[in-house]
């Protein structure tokens, strides 16, 4: 893990007291954790993750997949729209498979029918949140 948390520092071009005033830990307890000394805590971990929630939890704790967490339903649709042509440029025959966002935003729809909404859910980035029923 202490590889990773070097990665987020590079990436971040942040010193370890930086990083440790960013998560808002003692800058000895970056240090033990840097040296090998100590192990990071799950609230250490989380702390991490609080502050960069874009870093996959999977990556940083086991490191499995990509540093970068998946886009999902709340990232930038700038973002998702680049991905995509991204994608249609790297991997050509994917993109054949997928002729167009208006195909997919279709095929969406047609899924959506049969469905009715339960509840929504607004995710806050102070982590409060509000919830809506459709009772």
């Amino acid at each position: 893990m202490i590889d990773r948390i070097k990665k987020i520092l590079a990436g971040n071009n942040i010193s370890p007291s930086k990083f440790a005033d960013e998560i808002g830990v003692q800058r000895s307890a970056v240090s033990h954790i840097m040296s090998g000394r100590n192990k990071p805590s799950l609230d250490f971990i989380m702390k991490i993750l609080d502050r960069w929630p874009d870093i996959s939890a999977d990556w940083l704790i086991r490191g499995n997949g990509k540093m970068k967490a998946e886009a999902n339903l709340f990232s930038d649709t700038e973002t998702q729209k680049k991905d995509f042509v991204h994608e249609k440029q790297v991997n050509p025959a994917k993109a054949s498979q997928e002729s167009s966002v208006a195909d997919i935003v279709q095929r969406t729809e047609k899924k959506r029918e049969s469905k009715s909404l339960v509840k929504v859910i607004l995710l806050y980035s102070d982590l409060s949140f509000e919830e809506y029923s459709a009772d």
